[in-house]
């Protein structure tokens, strides 16, 4: 796949096999336990604002990759507003 995308798939698969990408995902987690105080997965992190997010389902394999991109959106897009600092349901109804 990444051959398929212009990606030096050697070079990756090499620097992967080194530690570096390890360590340097390692450093970058850190750092950001630190400054944001993050926790949890995903955390999405925009400037100095970071949030913990619990999606309701996951991507559909195969399925339409814009819905994936719309709701990565959605979430930035209420992280960049600065009022809000909680919205939780009290209940899911499924």
């Amino acid at each position: 796949m990444l051959t398929e995308n212009g990606v030096p798939a050697a070079d990756v698969l090499a620097r992967i096999d080194s530690g570096a990408v390890l360590e340097r995902v390692r450093a970058e987690h850190e750092q950001f336990v630190e400054s944001h105080s993050t926790w949890g997965v995903p955390t999405f992190i925009v400037d100095d604002r970071a949030v913990f997010v619990r999606l309701m389902s996951r991507p559909i394999p195969n399925g339409d990759p814009q819905e994936s991109v719309r709701t990565i959106e959605r979430t930035v897009e209420l992280l960049a507003w600065a009022e809000l600092n909680e919205f939780k349901h009290t209940s899911i109804p499924r």
